[in-house]
């Protein structure tokens, strides 16, 4: 005879498979394992401190550098805008008119609505010139040179 059980007595429990959770369980607990050992990276900055925000005294030896907004455009002074080439042969024959024992920093002056790009290249254009006493002053409020 077939014997059929009566399962109306008893509810069965549906099966869960607990292997995807207890894989997931583990992986985070090795990440975490991972990560919380690693070594912190850092590196000690000696920032200048100053009491009160005043702006840098500038001598009659030093040179302002105005990066202007528009691009391959710079200004010496009160001097008049121009293109990379003519700025550096200008730089240079200031630097070279200095005293044989003074030193000259070149003193940028940038807005602080100029693109970045504009004190990479300038920057980048003192370091073609070997440039090394270089200065950045920034205006906040953006105003033009």
């Amino acid at each position: 005879m077939i014997r059929i059980e009566d399962n109306t007595t008893s509810p069965r429990s549906p099966l869960v498979d607990m292997t995807p959770m207890v894989d997931i369980i583990f992986t985070v607990i090795a990440f975490m394992m991972l990560i919380i050992n690693a070594p912190t990276l850092t590196m000690q900055l000696e920032l200048p401190s100053a009491s009160n925000a005043e702006a840098a005294d500038t001598t009659a030896e030093d040179i302002t550098l105005y990066v202007l907004e528009e691009e391959d455009r710079w200004r010496i002074g009160e001097g008049a805008p121009t293109g990379r080439e003519a700025t550096m042969g200008t730089l240079a024959d200031q630097l070279d008119a200095a005293a044989a024992g003074t030193d000259r920093n070149v003193i940028i002056a940038i807005s602080s609505t100029t693109p970045t790009q504009r004190l990479i290249d300038t920057l980048d254009m003192l370091e073609d010139m070997q440039v090394e006493g270089v200065e950045i002053m920034m205006d906040p409020s953006g105003d033009d040179q």
